[in-house]
This record gives C-alpha cells, structure tokens and sequence, in this order.
C-alpha cells in the first residue's frame, strides 16, 4: 500500500513538470517576439523617410491600408559618398501585391527609358529623376523619382523603399546568397571597382557581390531587358527568402543592415503586418512584366517605349491594384 501512495504521488509530479517546461517555453518564446519587435520597430525608426506628399498618393482618394492592393516603388541607388556624387537610381522596380488571389507582379524599369520628368519640367533619362533633382534642390530625389513613375505608368505609388548597393550585398549575403541560372557566361567589374567577376552558364549560388554584379550587367550581352530580368529573378527569390523562418534567425543583422543602408515609408508594423499576409505567395503567382521598347542614340543612349506601352503596362498594374483601367490604347483592332 505505501508503495502504491508513492507511486501515485510521483505521477501528480509529472503534470506539474510538463506544465513548468510549457510556460517556460511560452514566456521564453513571448520574450524572443516582444525583443524581435521591439528591435525591429526600433530599426525602422531609423529607415522612415517621410514624403512631402503625406501618407497618400495624389492618386488615391484615401490612404490605403495593409489589407488592400498597394504598389511598392524600390530604387536601388548607385550613392558613393567617396565620389561626392548625389547618386542616381540603377534599379527601378515596381512591385505591385494583392492580398485577395495572394499575388505578385514585379516590372523593371529600364533606367534610360526616356520620359518626361515633373520636377525639372522636361523629358530625360528616368533615372536622372533623382540626380537633377536632388542637384536642383537637395533631399528631393526620392519624391521626384515617385512623381516621375506615377505619372509615366498612371498608377499610384504607396510605398517606396530606397537601398543603396552596400545594403544590397550585406542582405544577401546575411540571407545565405542567392540561386540564379545564368542565361549565357559572362563577365563584370565588381560594383567597388575591385577585381573581374566571371560567370559561367547555368545554375549558381550567389554571394552578395556576385548578385550585385549579376544585377547591374548589361553591355556584355541582352542590354537593359536581359539586366531588367535578373533584376526581377533575384527580388522573386529576395521575397520568398525573406519571409522564411530562417531568415528570423539572422533578424539582428538584417535589422542593423536596413538602419544603414534603407530609406522606406513603410512603418515597422506595416512591414510585419505586410510579411503576414505575403510571405506565402507561391512563386508561380509572381508575374515579371516587361515594358517593350528600342534603345535610341542621340545626343546620349535613352530607352524609347513603344506607342502606347506604358499605358499597356500601367492598365495591368491598375487591374491588381483594383483600381479603373484606361481603354484608349490602339490594339489594332481598328482598320
């Protein structure tokens, strides 16, 4: 009998252990969330960056939220403090993502795709939406660039996030590098001016200043269209990469990363609640598009879109974003 009252008492311990183990693991997992926020909205205090324009763009009658289709603008800047030079875009990429088919459409801008500038009041180089007229009137880039997409694609742009090349390569390089398959073998000048980078066709995995230099070519070979596609290649796997849980293993250096190197509008309780909603898209519901267009010499290289292109492309990204599409494009149709 007394054996028997030991026994049972040790089996009452049991319960109370498995339950001392779980609220350990609970608080312990509480704690780990609450020092992941509180480190990431601290972070991002220091990438806010507030448009003259306020919350909204002059193309939506009211602010959207992160339940509805928003459009992201991301402008990794060419900056080198070294060289004294204000910088100027070398990726333009529009990302457009709707919550309700979870999907994705990602359209690279050609940088010396012509287009009439708003600031400065006259036609350039797209990319020069941010140098002439951050020269012109310092800290005004960013909002030039944003006015100069707007109107070029008639879309709104809700968001925006501005990264120059040093926070390119550390993100990728904290994220395990990038897998890409090389269309044909070639060869670029690393992005500090260092030594050749070589690569051979087929599939690779890229450090970060391989991926740079894989982002950035396009003399060798496919020009502006062959560079806009490995741009899109390497943010479809930047996207599914960074919504990984193993990417929350390495939220210290992203986080420190993105407070140098990032400008963004987008709160740090966007960007979780954004990373919630997105971070399971399937790749096959990532859709890359093109803007069509020939590469003009004048008094200087310029990308010339074809008639009635970025009206083309503008109606598709106003389809995801739920928004009215225009109807005057020319499809042939009449005689």
């Amino acid at each position: 009998m007394p054996q028997r009252g030991r026994r049972r008492r040790q089996r009452r311990k049991k319960p109370n252990w498995f339950l001392r183990i779980m609220v350990f693991m609970l608080v312990g997992i509480f704690v780990f969330g609450a020092y992941i926020l509180y480190n990431v909205l601290g972070a991002f205090s220091d990438t806010q960056y507030e448009l003259a324009r306020g919350d909204k763009s002059d193309k939506r009658e009211q602010a959207v939220n992160t339940d509805d289709p928003v459009s992201l603008l991301i402008m990794g800047i060419d900056e080198r403090p070294d060289k004294q030079d204000v910088g100027r875009p070398d990726v333009l990429m529009v990302v457009t993502v709707n919550p309700e088919d979870k999907s994705a459409k990602i359209l690279s801008i050609p940088r010396d795709t012509l287009t009439y500038i708003p600031a400065i009041g006259k036609e350039d180089k797209i990319n020069h939406a941010y140098s002439l007229a951050e020269v012109q009137q310092p800290g005004t880039g960013i909002e030039s660039t944003i006015t100069t997409v707007e109107e070029l694609l008639d879309i709104p742009i809700d968001y925006f996030a501005k990264i120059n090349f040093d926070g390119f390569v550390e993100i990728i390089d904290t994220l395990g590098g990038v897998d890409v398959n090389v269309e044909r073998a070639f060869k670029q000048k690393a992005f500090d001016g260092g030594e050749e980078i070589y690569f051979e066709e087929g599939p690779a995995h890229l450090n970060g200043k391989e991926a740079l230099a894989y982002v950035r070519m396009r003399k060798e070979w496919g020009g502006d269209a062959g560079r806009n596609e490995r741009q899109r290649e390497v943010l479809a796997q930047l996207m599914q990469k960074g919504a990984s849980f193993s990417s929350l293993t390495k939220i210290d250096d992203i986080i420190e990363s993105l407070g140098r190197n990032v400008d963004m509008n987008v709160s740090g309780g966007e960007l979780l609640a954004f990373s919630r909603k997105y971070g399971s898209i399937p790749k096959e519901n990532i859709e890359s598009l093109t803007l069509e267009g020939t590469d003009v010499m004048r008094d200087r290289s310029y990308f010339i879109l074809e008639e009635g292109e970025a009206e083309r492309v503008g109606n598709i990204l106003k389809a995801h974003l739920n928004l009215p599409t225009t109807s005057t494009v020319n499809t042939g149709a009449e005689s």
